[in-house]
């Protein structure tokens, strides 16, 4: 038979148990802090020199040009507030660089990316400026590799409809798709098609690929009415007809030196 010990015949007293495990509590938290502290230190960031070239070339461009404009098809707005989103953003940019010797948490690079979109009041702005200065900021976290896109939609939708998104959002049945492999780095950048219906002629699209920002051409097909872009940005579309493969090479690079 096993042998019940009473309390008093326990090796350790009551009160020196209870000290002992006061003390193995304490140990274990401040490990547990110290742990956590030293692993978030891993996750600090420093801005790489590519990333501050791919910044310092966004800044020096002069984002939102006419042709920028008519580039996404639509009529340029009037300078004074293509200016001032140049300027707002321009602040936003300037701010990223100076970190440039810095270790951040990508937390960190997120409070400066949302700074700078704060500086943007969004209803002084219509629909397509809104989306353009959004694009501006995700082009941005790209570069950055970081998930910027639930406050961008809260900036552009508000709270409540990003929540009711969420709530009711059901991803999309891909019925269909274009994959082709990003020409600098390699990604594989993809046109999910959701819906088709008859009689839709075939479009060629330029999409601009997430890690790089590098323009690329999807090939068309006919009789797509609904998709989705996956690891790219939609930048325009070309119908088939009216560009042979030289006049898609000079598109592609007309676009590229804007």
């Amino acid at each position: 038979m096993s042998k019940a010990y009473k309390m008093s015949h326990l090796p350790v007293s009551p009160p020196k148990l209870a000290k002992f495990l006061n003390s193995l509590i304490t140990f274990l938290t401040i490990s547990t802090f110290v742990f956590f502290s030293c692993n978030k230190k891993d996750t600090q960031l420093k801005l790489t020199v590519t990333q501050l070239k791919q910044l310092d070339s966004l800044k020096s461009t002069y984002k939102f040009s006419d042709k920028a404009w008519e580039a996404r098809g639509l009529i340029p707005s009037p300078k004074a507030v293509s200016d001032k989103m140049e300027k707002n953003i321009n602040i936003c940019l300037e701010d990223l660089i100076s970190t440039q010797s810095e270790e951040l948490s990508k937390e960190d690079y997120i409070d400066i990316l949302q700074d700078g979109l704060g500086r943007f009041n969004s209803f002084d702005y219509d629909t397509e400026e809104r989306e353009f200065i959004a694009d501006q900021f995700a082009e941005i976290a790209a570069i950055l590799r970081i998930d910027f896109n639930e406050q961008l939609n809260i900036w552009l939708y508000g709270r409540l409809m990003v929540f009711l998104e969420k709530l009711l959002h059901k991803d999309p049945v891909i019925i269909d798709s274009i994959n082709v492999k990003c020409n600098r780095c390699g990604s594989t950048l993809k046109q999910g098609i959701i819906k088709k219906e008859n009689n839709i002629p075939a479009y060629w699209t330029i999409v601009k690929c997430k890690q790089c920002r590098e323009l690329v051409l999807l090939p068309g097909k006919e009789n797509v009415k609904e998709m989705r872009y996956f690891n790219c940005y939609f930048v325009k579309s070309l119908s088939k007809e009216e560009v042979d493969s030289i006049q898609r090479n000079e598109k592609l690079r007309e676009i590229n030196d804007k």
